[in-house]
């Protein structure tokens, strides 16, 4: 699917300082991990790859900027990563 692919791009590239957009971006990426069709095992790993990367670059995110808004990205990241294993459970063979 192409807006997985656009969605995680952008998601490291662009959104990952705004937590709005960030929050919504996961949530996008939740629901498309949900839709019944045929996702390409190379937009499967783009996807989980993405979020993977995304958390790490929310963990090392220097201490001055740890805050509520920044934990609140972080578990939305892993609740993400979370239904896209739920979801594709064949991808843990990977």
């Amino acid at each position: 699917m192409r807006s997985i692919h656009l969605v995680t791009q952008r998601l490291n590239a662009q959104w990952r300082p705004d937590m709005s957009i960030s929050l919504a971006a996961l949530e996008l990426l939740s629901g498309l991990a949900k839709v019944k069709v045929n996702i390409d095992s190379a937009d499967r790993k783009r996807a989980v790859s993405s979020i993977c990367l995304y958390i790490v670059y929310q963990c090392s995110r220097p201490a001055p900027h740890h805050s509520r808004d920044l934990h609140s990205m972080i578990v939305a990241a892993f609740q993400c990563l979370s239904v896209w294993l739920t979801e594709h459970p064949d991808m843990l063979n990977e």
